[in-house]
């Protein structure tokens, strides 16, 4: 097991991967697998006492055949304790101090760079080759954080190197018995382990050089244009379109870190009520964070990383309100299946008119969680409804005018998805629009009807 709070010996592992005779691959090739246990401290803070606790009890028992990467901190002294491991020279720069208010919007970077619910969280991510784009996830808690431990250093123990996580049986049945039973096996591929740690810790450096910080800004927006480009070919590719909200999300959140630095506390430019969800204040946080940056760069920035993470407040909130409305109306069981794939053979498709196509409010991601449609389809069933008096009364008064105002949200959403650039006067509008949901009442009617659907008071 071993403390990261910085990239530098995570990038010579990423810098080297297929040199059998540099250090850093002969140090890699003793383990079979590698675990990252992701989680964040401020949330998740039983289990984060209990990494940081038991930490040299938890390192003596995993073995010398998987290494986990973690946040929590060793007691004094365990560096010393333990410097004659090959690895500890190779990483001794990775334990740098974090400050607790970024680990939050690190965490939540990250999930988005990896294809990860931030929601989800704690997990442990297991893959066989750091540098590979394959890993799976595994929900762990404070409860079974051990047993999981010990199951994978058995697993470590027997196995035959190298194999494949893919398609060998015993590694399925260790993911088996780690799931609790449940047959939910998938590889994500959405990036390596450890490219991701290495551009999440990229801006960590109090003293970093405007070139790096220059050459991270052009790597992303190269990233982001590969998948808009992608999306362009194929509209269809919901991946590419996930992919750019979860790379501008982690973009802006990274800015956010060295903004914070920079410019010290601003002017908050959007200040959330009360009874928005968790992941939405971490955005309302990471765009007051970067606003400064945004409004003095204007004529370089692609606002695309304030487009996105704005319209993902609201996205988050239609999903757990008007969402679950509907899909409660279709005989979805609520709240057991409060945004959760509901299984069953029935068909939960609407459509407004025979021409019009099928809107499925029970779709399932690769990893069995629940998908909800996309915004822009979910805002046509829901003025279906309205116009068919089939929403709750609150929602009668100047219902056109909220639906406007999506409308824009919408739209310039898309744009940040399919064009090459977003503009400030489409942030704005966006800005606008968001403020005018919160001011005339419609984000509260929205939340307080989330909240009667997850108590299961709905009339």
């Amino acid at each position: 097991m071993y403390p990261i709070n910085s990239y530098e010996g995570l990038k010579n592992f990423l810098h080297f991967p297929d040199d059998t005779d540099n250090p850093y691959s002969r140090v890699l090739s003793q383990f079979k697998l590698f675990g990252i246990i992701v989680y964040d401290p401020n949330l998740h803070n039983d289990f984060h006492q209990l990494l940081q606790d038991g930490f040299e009890r938890f390192d003596r028992h995993t073995g010398d055949k998987v290494l986990y990467f973690t946040t929590a901190q060793p007691p004094e002294g365990w560096h010393e304790r333990n410097n004659y491991r090959s690895y500890h020279t190779v990483l001794e720069n990775l334990n740098k101090p974090n400050n607790e208010k970024d680990s939050t919007r690190d965490v939540y970077g990250f999930c988005n760079y990896l294809g990860l619910d931030f929601n989800n969280l704690p997990l442990i991510l297991l893959s066989d080759n750091l540098n590979s784009r394959k890993f799976i996830s595994i929900k762990t808690n404070a409860q079974f954080l051990a047993e999981q431990f010990e199951l994978i250093s058995e697993f470590c123990d027997r196995v035959r190197t190298p194999f494949n996580i893919e398609t060998d049986l015993d590694f399925k049945n260790l993911v088996r018995n780690l799931n609790d039973g449940q047959n939910n096996f998938y590889i994500n591929k959405a990036a390596s382990v450890a490219e991701a740690m290495v551009d999440l810790f990229t801006l960590e450096d109090e003293n970093l050089q405007e070139k790096v910080f220059k050459e991270f800004i052009e790597k992303m927006n190269r990233r982001i244009n590969y998948f808009r480009s992608k999306l362009r070919e194929n509209e269809e590719n919901y991946f590419a379109y996930e992919r750019i909200e979860q790379l501008a999300i982690f973009f802006a959140t990274s800015l956010a870190k060295i903004c914070s630095r920079r410019y010290g506390n601003t002017n908050p430019i959007i200040e959330l009520s009360d009874g928005y969800e968790h992941e939405s204040y971490i955005l309302q946080d990471t765009l007051n964070s970067i606003q400064e940056f945004l409004s003095t760069n204007n004529s370089n920035v692609d606002y695309s990383i304030g487009v996105i993470p704005l319209s993902k407040i609201f996205e988050i909130e239609v999903n757990l309100s008007f969402v679950q409305y509907v899909r409660e109306s279709l005989d979805i069981e609520m709240p057991t299946y409060f945004n959760k794939f509901y299984p069953s053979s029935h068909d939960y498709n609407i459509r407004t008119s025979l021409k019009a196509p099928y809107v499925n409010f029970n779709q399932k991601t690769k990893s069995n969680d629940f998908l909800p449609p996309a915004i822009g389809q979910t805002k046509f069933i829901v003025n279906y409804y309205y116009r068919n008096n089939r929403l709750p009364k609150v929602f009668n008064a100047n219902f056109q005018d909220f639906l406007r105002q999506w409308d824009i949200v919408h739209e310039i959403r898309n744009k940040a998805a399919h064009s090459s650039r977003v503009n400030i006067e489409d942030y704005n509008k966006v800005l606008s629009a968001f403020e005018r949901i919160q001011n005339r009442g419609y984000a509260q009617n929205i939340i307080e009807l989330k909240n009667q659907i997850r108590e299961r008071q709905l009339d």
